[in-house]
C-alpha cells in the first residue's frame, strides 16, 4: 500500500470562514461601538478571522497514513505526539457523541501511552493511562465511513507485516 496524506479541504475552511465573518458583522451591528463588550468581542472575531486566513492558506497535510503508522495534525495532541506506529495502536473505534458517530479513537496500552505522553505538554496531558487521539472528517474531503475504512485498511495491513 502506497503512502497516503490527506489535505485540508478548502471548501470546509471557506465554510467555517464565512462563519467568522459573519459573527464579526453581527458583533459589529449588535454591540454599541463604544462599549467593552463590543471590544472583546470584535477582538475574538478578529483573531478567530485571522487564524482562519493563515489556516485556509496553510497547504500542509492534516493526515498521513504511511507503512510506519499514523501521523494526524488534526487536534493539538496528535500534532505534538507525532508518528504513531501502527503496532503501537490497540484498537480502533468510532466515537458517538449525542448518538451520532462523530470520530474515530486510536487507543494504545499503557506502556505504550507513556512514551507518548511524554511528548505532550503538562497542560494537554489526560489523566488516562492509555493514548488516545481523536480522527474526524471535518477538515478533509472524506465522509466519516471511509476514513474509517481507510485507517482500519492501513492498521489490518501494517501491524501485523511490520
Amino acid at each position: 500500500m502506497k503512502p497516503i496524506e490527506l489535505l485540508p479541504s478548502l471548501r470546509k475552511r471557506l465554510v467555517l470562514l464565512s462563519l467568522v465573518i459573519t459573527f464579526g458583522i453581527t458583533v459589529t451591528v449588535i454591540a454599541p461601538f463604544p462599549s467593552s463588550s463590543f471590544i472583546l468581542y470584535f477582538g475574538l472575531a478578529l483573531a478567530a478571522f485571522c487564524y482562519c486566513v493563515i489556516r485556509l492558506f496553510k497547504r500542509e497535510p492534516v493526515l498521513m497514513l504511511s507503512e510506519a503508522g499514523i501521523f494526524s495534525k488534526m487536534t493539538i495532541n496528535a500534532g505534538k505526539i507525532g508518528l504513531i506506529y501502527w503496532s503501537d495502536i490497540t484498537e480502533i473505534r468510532e466515537t458517538k457523541r449525542f448518538w451520532v458517530i462523530k470520530g474515530i479513537e486510536l487507543h494504545t496500552g499503557e506502556e505504550v501511552a507513556e512514551r507518548y505522553n511524554s511528548r505532550i505538554n503538562g497542560k494537554y496531558r489526560s489523566g488516562r493511562k492509555t493514548l488516545l487521539i481523536y480522527l474526524s472528517n471535518d477538515e478533509i474531503n472524506m465522509t466519516h465511513k471511509e476514513l474509517f475504512v481507510l485507517v482500519n485498511r492501513y492498521w489490518d495491513h501494517y501491524r501485523i507485516n511490520n
